[in-house]
Parts: C-alpha cells; sequence; structure tokens
C-alpha cells in the first residue's frame, strides 16, 4: 500500500469529479499524486510516523484554481515597470511617468513599457484640455507622453504604456517615428492595410494648440494610441530590444514576484497569453528555469500570438518556441492566440453598430471547413471573452467542441465602460444581453474561466466565481451594477470553470483539475465554505493554502500560525 506524506483530514472536500463528491480526507503521497479520497478513518491506513498530518477543522478544500486567460508578461512587470493602475487621474499619471523616468535605476533603459492607464480618465481631460469631444475616444496623446518625458533619462528612449484593457498601447513619439515609413507612415498615410479605427489620429480640423505644439501642423498623424493588430502589425517589431538589465530585473522580480501573487490567489494552472515572440517574453526565461530546477511548481501553459495573415511563420515560430522550452512538465508552449476580432469597435456583429448604423460588421467561422478538410482533432479550440454571441453560435460551439473562456469578471455593469462605451456603441437590447454564461451551460459547451490578468481590478478566482454567481459587482448589496441576471450560473458550475473545465480547455483533465486518486494534488484550502456563505462574501474568503503536485506554494500566516497552535498540542 503506498504511504501518505501528507495527510488532510477534518475537511469539506469538494472533489469537483464527475460525482461531485464531498470527502473529509486527502493522502498525498511522495511524488505529489493523490493516494486517498474519503473519510477520515479509511485514511489513517495510509499514515506512518512520518506523515505530516494537518486538521482542517472544517475548512473547504478545493482543486487548485485553473486562469485560461492571463496576461502574465505585462502582470510581471506591474512589479519592476511603470504600472498606473495605482492611480486615476492624468496629473498622477504624468508624476509616476515622471519619476520613473528621473529614477537613475532606468537611466541606460533602450525601450520602457508599461500598463494600466485608463481610458476614462483621458475623456474629460481631453474635452478641457484640447475641446475634444468624449465621444471621439482618442485617449491619451504622444504629445502628453513626450512632455513627461523631456529632460529625463526617457527623453529619446521609445516608450510603450498598455491602456488597463491591453486593447489599445499609448506611445510616445519616438517609438512611433521607429516605425515610420515601416508599418505606416507617421504623416497619415498607411504602407498596409490600416483596418478601421486601429491608430487614432490628430482630427484634420483641429487647431488646438498645447505646450507650444502646433496641432495643425499634426493633422492626420498618430494621435499616440495603437489599437488591437495595429501593436502587433505596425509597432513592436520596430522596438529595439528590451536592455540586458532591465530584462533580468523584470525576469527575476518580476516573475518571481507574479508567481507568488498567483498562488496567493489559489491558482495552480494557467495559461499565459503572450502578445508577441518579440517584446512580452522577458519573464518566460525565469519561470521556465524555475519550473526546470524545482524552484517552482505550479502548472504553466504558454499561447504565442499569431499573425492570421501569415501562418507559415506563425508556425515556424511556435515550433521554435516550443524546442527552445521543452523538457519540462510544468512547462509548455500550448496554443496560439489568434484576433478574430475586437473589442467594442472592432467587433464582428450581426447587426450594425448603435452609434454607427451604417456601418455593419459580421463574419463566419471556417472550422467546419477544417473538419471537412483535415479531420477531426483533439485541439482545444478556444474563444475567448465572449462580449456578445448568438445563440444558434453557442450551439455551434457544442458541436464543434470549441471552449467558451468566460471572463465573468466583466459580467456585471462595470462603472464608465457600460454606460459610456457599450450601452452606446451596442444599444441597449444588445448591451442588456451581453456577456452570457449559462447559456453555455445549457447546451453543453465547456465554459473555464479567465481573469484576462492583469486587466481585472484582481485577477483571483474567487471575484470571478461570486460575480458568475451574482451578476452583480463584488461584495454588492443591493442591484445598481446587476447585469442580465438570467446568465448567474450556479456556485457548483463556477467552481467548474475554474477547476475541472480550466484543465479541460488545456487538455489536462487527466492530470490535475479535480481531487481524484492518481492525480496530481494540486489544491486550494479556504477559510469559508463558498458553498454555503452569502454569495456576496465569496470575493473576501481568505486563501489559507495553496498546494501544487503535494508542495505548499502559499500559505497565509494566520493559517501557519493556526497549525503551528495544533501541533503543540
Amino acid at each position: 500500500m503506498a504511504v501518505a506524506a501528507r495527510l488532510f483530514k477534518n475537511g469539506c472536500v469538494y472533489t469537483v469529479d464527475s460525482r461531485q463528491k464531498v470527502a473529509e480526507a486527502v493522502a498525498v503521497c511522495k511524488n505529489g499524486n493523490i493516494i486517498f479520497v474519503g473519510d477520515n478513518a479509511a485514511a489513517e491506513a495510509f499514515c506512518t510516523a512520518d506523515t505530516v498530518v494537518t486538521d482542517l477543522a472544517g475548512r473547504l478544500v478545493l482543486p487548485g484554481f485553473s486562469d485560461n486567460h492571463t496576461h502574465a508578461g505585462e502582470s510581471a512587470a506591474k512589479f519592476t515597470g511603470l504600472y498606473l493602475g495605482d492611480v486615476k487621474t492624468v496629473p498622477e499619471y504624468m508624476e509616476i511617468i515622471r519619476a520613473f523616468a528621473t529614477d537613475k535605476a532606468n537611466a541606460q533603459a533602450t525601450f520602457v513599457t508599461g500598463s494600466n492607464w485608463e481610458q476614462a480618465v483621458f475623456q474629460e481631460y481631453n474635452l478641457n484640455t484640447y475641446g475634444i469631444s468624449p465621444d471621439s475616444h482618442l485617449g491619451p496623446s504622444r504629445f502628453l507622453l513626450d512632455e513627461a518625458l523631456r529632460g529625463t533619462f526617457l527623453e529619446n528612449v521609445p516608450v510603450k504604456l498598455y491602456s488597463n484593457d491591453l486593447h489599445c498601447a499609448w506611445y510616445n513619439s519616438v517609438a512611433i517615428k521607429l516605425a515610420q515609413g515601416k508599418g505606416f507612415d507617421v504623416d497619415g498615410g498607411i504602407t498596409g492595410n490600416e483596418g478601421s479605427d486601429i491608430i487614432t489620429r490628430i482630427p484634420g480640423d483641429f487647431n488646438g494648440e498645447y505646450h507650444g505644439v502646433d496641432f495643425s501642423r499634426y493633422r492626420g498623424q498618430p494621435w499616440g494610441v495603437f489599437k488591437e493588430a495595429a501593436i502587433c502589425r505596425y509597432m513592436d517589431g520596430y522596438m529595439p530590444p528590451v536592455s540586458a538589465e532591465t530584462k533580468s530585473r523584470q525576469t527575476e522580480v518580476g516573475g518571481r514576484a507574479l508567481i507568488r501573487e498567483m498562488n496567493s490567489y489559489g491558482v495552480t494552472l494557467l495559461q499565459d497569453i503572450l502578445i508577441t515572440p518579440l517584446v512580452h517574453n522577458v519573464h518566460v526565461d525565469y519561470v521556465y528555469k524555475a519550473m526546470k530546477t524545482g524552484r517552482e511548481q505550479m502548472l504553466w501553459r504558454v499561447a504565442l500570438f499569431g499573425d492570421v495573415n501569415d501562418p507559415d511563420r506563425t508556425i515556424r515560430e511556435f515550433r521554435e518556441v516550443q524546442r527552445i522550452y521543452s523538457g519540462v512538465e510544468e512547462f509548455e508552449f500550448f496554443s496560439v492566440k489568434i484576433f478574430a476580432d475586437a473589442i467594442q469597435k472592432g467587433m464582428y456583429v450581426m447587426e450594425p453598430y448603435a452609434d454607427e448604423p451604417d456601418d455593419p460588421a459580421n463574419i463566419g467561422c471556417g472550422l467546419e471547413e477544417a473538419w471537412e478538410k483535415y479531420g477531426e482533432k483533439d485541439l482545444k479550440h478556444t474563444i475567448t471573452h465572449l462580449l456578445l454571441v448568438c445563440p444558434e453560435d453557442i450551439r455551434r460551439m457544442a458541436q464543434l467542441k470549441v471552449v467558451a473562456s468566460v471572463n465573468s469578471y466583466w459580467h456585471y455593469k462595470e462603472p464608465f465602460y457600460y454606460e459610456e462605451i457599450f450601452e452606446p456603441v451596442l444599444g441597449p437590447k444588445r448591451a442588456e444581453t451581453s456577456f452570457p454564461a449559462n447559456s453555455f451551460f445549457v447546451e453543453g459547451v465547456v465554459a473555464s474561466m479567465a481573469t484576462d490578468g492583469i486587466i481585472s481590478e484582481k485577477p483571483a478566482p474567487l471575484w470571478g466565481i461570486e460575480i458568475a454567481v451574482t451578476r452583480n459587482a463584488p461584495g454588492a448589496t443591493d442591484s445598481k451594477r446587476l447585469h442580465n441576471p438570467a446568465e448567474r450560473i450556479s456556485r457548483h458550475q463556477a467552481i467548474e470553470m475554474c477547476t475541472i473545465n480550466g484543465a479541460k480547455a488545456l487538455g489536462l483533465d487527466e492530470v490535475t483539475g479535480s481531487l481524484e486518486v492518481g492525480k496530481r494534488a494540486d489544491m486550494v484550502i479556504l477559510d469559508k465554505n463558498i458553498l454555503t456563505i452569502a454569495a456576496n462574501e465569496i470575493h473576501s474568503v481568505e486563501i489559507l493554502e495553496t498546494i501544487s503536485k503535494g508542495k505548499t506554494l502559499y500559505i497565509s500566516p494566520n493559517w501557519q500560525a493556526e497549525i503551528a497552535r495544533s501541533n503543540r498540542q
């Protein structure tokens, strides 16, 4: 009989297996796999004098959480780079940018990235400063960023700052001029197919002046914000490599801090969505090497950005990164991310946008044709975000075995975004029925949960679970932010999304995602039972311990102290 290296007993162990069994105890052997799930009495047979026993004292144990769509590179950079997510005004943005740019630690930087400015912050600012209507959604100007950098170490260094939704990037003039004539002409002409509204431009009738800048000289030129595919297609390939010093700092400090943060949220499996292989992989080296040496132990899968216009190059790049980062069970380049469409004004829709009735957009799906040509394969095709989905397409997703990667963190009426963007662009009817969740379960679609970190306010699965259940703002006691309650799902379904379904989406459901004999001991211990407490309290439940393959990745100070007291008795 196998011997338990660790035993967790006297708990409420929700296994999330096919029977949704609840047990009292879990035993884990030395190699990190589960050897027993059942009652306390039977678990004793697996114990020896060397078994480390944890008395759960009734706490809830779940499979470790999964996050099926997160931007780890940008999330890691917030610990070392230019992070604007903690403030909400333009002067505060400018202060943070200037402080970073005058810091001697950044004096040798060759290319600087950052993130998490908000579009909403610039609506009123652009109106008051330039007289530009908020309806233009231009966002921040390159001239504003140039001003913040003037006279600093970074005055002549390209700078790129992502918005908090990662669908827009704010560049300074130095960065824009580096790409001039390659992907686009800085003076207004486009050398390729620009697409719709993906480069914000100075209005042709704009006569404003700001800090000595006569905007009439720059009409038609880039304003400073590039959107969606324009970031990858026109800009990223022309930026200089990140300096060795910055790369080293982001690799070690940022990568380690990010993993610690994810572990503190109970995450033991994630899919890291790389924007491009050229710029955003500075954290990958640390994660890969740490997994290889055993310093870190969670399961990490990576999706490489794919260019739908150049599939051959995408395949070559994917095979190359698979070769470079190979031989580690915990780490694998697993998939390719392709932009089919974009958000808000970039979405393909079945009916025209509410504020532009003469500008319809729609698209078909070629999966049926691909299956007919190449045959059905066990490929984990996934569609993420899923703002608007036709009922017939949900049925097609079930038939085609397409995974729904659901961002439940957005499933309530977020201030500004809902009133200022969703309703005006989509119209009230479509806005009210946006972000389905229950419909996927009704039709039998495998639905997983995704934080889309660094975008979500707090990329913690417990937040996603609560919002999926309530369709309301975290902790809300009124209905002011309630959204589309018909799409609420049960607590059990929400837990499935970020455990077994997350594993299914990444082809790992035979290995993890549920607490069953033979699987990895990937577990999370919670201070309260989220199956029974008030739904609006779920987000605030404390993660006591996160365990991956039997190894503790995170333990809260309170839980550590309780275990110590129990061991002394």
